[in-house]
């Protein structure tokens, strides 16, 4: 059985500012700082300069790793998802305006198809 990507739809925290540090990594997703400790973006030392993963966060999981069924493996670490960013704040202020009119809406639409048959 293939491992499941639950990583899926989630943006990676290179793409919010990650800066590795001896204890680990910063990264700023929603503008908020956010500390990785153990993680890495630099092979070896974090002045190495030799980026692992294009610029990705990663971890080591010390241990067996559901995700690539390994042991010791290093697990890439993720920001935000695209899903559940869609459904919060504005994004779900406007989608609950536009579907308290949409029953009314479709009804309207299938009189006006069907000459007034289906109401």
């Amino acid at each position: 059985m293939p491992p499941v990507n639950r990583g899926r739809f989630k943006l990676s925290l290179k793409h919010f500012g990650a800066k590795q540090f001896s204890w680990g990594v910063r990264a700023k997703p929603w503008g908020q700082t956010k500390r990785i400790d153990g993680a890495f973006i630099y092979a070896g030392t974090f002045r190495s300069g030799k980026v692992v993963g294009n610029g990705h966060v990663f971890t080591n999981t010390r241990g067996f790793s559901e995700k690539s069924d390994r042991f010791n493996a290093i697990e890439k670490e993720v920001g935000p998802s695209i899903p559940k960013e869609m459904v919060r704040g504005a994004s779900l202020a406007a989608f609950q305006a536009q579907a308290r009119d949409l029953q009314k809406d479709v009804e309207d639409m299938l009189a006006k198809i069907t000459n007034g048959v289906i109401r």
